[in-house]
């Protein structure tokens, strides 16, 4: 959908969507000192922008029980963006935003709840509630063999096989949730903790090929997904990051 310069700066988005521009080039990606070239046609899965810059902000976030999922948060946060901020989202986001186009420029609603984390000068603060891992790969070792856990790239937003992380980045936790199955987060997980995953299989905050932030791979969870803090025998196993 065309809008015209005047409506979209007097946007102010409701129902907890905001909107945002995407800022990230897709076309390259570096090795060491030297950018080389990607076709984004092949495999686009791979190639969802994630990076935006926020646009306009709603006024406040809606959590109330009394509305539908979608009309409310499905946790109780705080509104902490504004408008300049750089942020990263889900990558099903990027795909299924509501996407609108102003003098030639790309902009996207979506959800405050899919919006991962904003990076500021001050650093990384994570938003929602979610926590950034960066994944741990494990070999087993035994007298008879070595299994080798190895991670799949079967699409963007995927990594199979991930059941650890150490934790780097954490937000507050939440206090309240929609769902009454849910219990508020506790407060224990803390930067350096090597979490286990209640599932094998979690979600990358960016693909391999765009790895931004610190140039590192990231694992993005929430603390309800994770069963614990563990720590290795190093004698057992080997940790690959």
């Amino acid at each position: 959908m065309n809008i015209e310069a005047r409506e979209l700066f007097s946007l102010r988005p409701y129902n907890n969507w905001v909107l945002l521009k995407p800022i990230q080039d897709m076309d390259t990606f570096k090795v060491g000192n030297v950018n080389l070239f990607l076709d984004t046609t092949y495999k686009p899965e791979f190639h969802q922008k994630v990076i935006h810059e926020v646009v306009a902000v709603p006024k406040k976030l809606i959590f109330d029980r009394k509305l539908e999922v979608g009309e409310s948060m499905e946790w109780k946060t705080d509104m902490e963006l504004k408008v300049g901020d750089k942020v990263w989202i889900n990558y099903l986001s990027a795909i299924r935003g509501h996407k609108v186009t102003c003098e030639g420029q790309d902009y996207m609603f979506v959800p405050y709840a899919s919006i991962y984390l904003k990076q500021t000068r001050d650093g990384v603060k994570m938003l929602n509630g979610y926590v950034l891992c960066e994944p741990v790969y494990i070999k087993k070792k035994s007298e008879i063999a070595t299994i080798e856990i190895i991670k799949h790239e079967s699409m963007q937003g995927l990594a199979k096989d991930c059941r650890h992380g150490i934790v780097r980045y954490f937000g507050k936790p939440i206090t309240e949730y929609y769902y009454d199955t849910l219990s508020p987060d506790d407060d224990y997980i803390t930067e350096g903790h090597t979490v286990m995953f209640t599932t094998p299989n979690q979600v990358r905050l960016e693909h391999g090929y765009h790895q931004n932030l610190d140039g590192k791979e990231y694992i993005v969870s929430r603390r309800n997904r994770m069963e614990g803090i563990v720590k290795f025998d190093e004698s057992l196993v080997d940790i690959e990051k």
